[in-house]
């Protein structure tokens, strides 16, 4: 009698478990295959490199700082997910199920554990890629935008005199910016992770089983395309993100994780400003 092939066990856990999600609202949750992967995580790209760069010039002729103009970029990317999320909702007639569909039930103390392990990946990532992209950027190989705000340029040091420039002289001592950056950190981590993570990743899992946090990454990864010289950097971190994500079948390792990474940018700020 021949054993059970592991991976088409682990894919039929997935599925069954995706459609016990779906069983709890009238429609049930459909494969999403590779091409329409493509337009879930193409259009938030193309949208996202619209508003990088086509806001951008008008607000800064506008007299915003470079911070600002990052900022609001930013959240008007993440409202659109924020949308896209209640909508989704709506036609898959989740709304009232949205706990179970965007698997956002209770935190257990080893989502923490999983959440460390994408951080870990993360740092290591950044350590190592970093003077990669640097040196890819130096030697022409990636070409930068005429303009990139100091926290994203790879050339420059990550330090006060930067963080500066790209405050402006009005952030020291403004109380206004110190409570807004935890704002968008939030809106910014649970916009994405309830998009990527809670409606995107379980469709895929039943379309591509075990393997689906492979494609989810990249993917993932080429939504930031916006940021194309940060692609090396993220692509680890974003591989980690979405296995723990599978994994566990929850959000919120990655919600922990993302905004973990995402805040160690904004540190320095706070020095700035107190």
């Amino acid at each position: 009698m021949s054993l059970p092939n592991s991976e088409n066990h682990t894919d039929s856990t997935l599925k069954s478990r995706n459609e016990a999600v779906s069983m709890s609202g009238s429609h049930a949750l459909r494969p999403m295959h590779f091409r329409e992967s493509c337009w879930y995580f193409g259009l938030p790209a193309l949208l996202f490199v619209i508003v990088r760069y086509g806001f951008s010039a008008p607000l800064e002729v506008a007299g915003l700082t470079p911070f600002m103009v990052l900022s609001i970029t930013s959240m008007l990317m993440f409202f659109v997910l924020s949308l896209a999320t209640v909508i989704v909702l709506y036609k898959e007639d989740q709304l009232s199920h949205c706990i179970n569909r965007l698997r956002l039930k209770r935190i257990r103390w080893s989502h923490t554990g999983w959440a460390l392990a994408s951080i870990v990946v993360a740092i290591l990532a950044a350590q190592l890629m970093m003077p990669l992209t640097a040196y890819l950027v130096e030697n022409g190989w990636i070409p930068l935008p005429n303009t990139i705000p100091a926290m994203l340029d790879p050339r420059l040091e990550q330090n006060l005199e930067n963080m500066q420039t790209m405050m402006g002289r009005e952030a020291r001592g403004n109380l206004t910016i110190a409570l807004f950056i935890p704002v968008l950190l939030i809106f910014n981590t649970l916009s994405e992770e309830i998009w990527w993570r809670g409606i995107v990743l379980p469709r895929q899992e039943l379309a591509f089983g075990q393997k689906a946090w492979i494609i989810h990454g990249i993917m993932w990864t080429s939504f930031h395309a916006a940021q194309y010289w940060t692609l090396l950097i993220l692509l680890p971190f974003c591989l980690a993100l979405s296995w723990s994500a599978q994994r566990t079948q929850s959000c919120w390792p990655g919600i922990m994780s993302h905004f973990v990474i995402n805040s160690l940018g904004f540190i320095p700020i706070y020095f700035l400003i107190f």
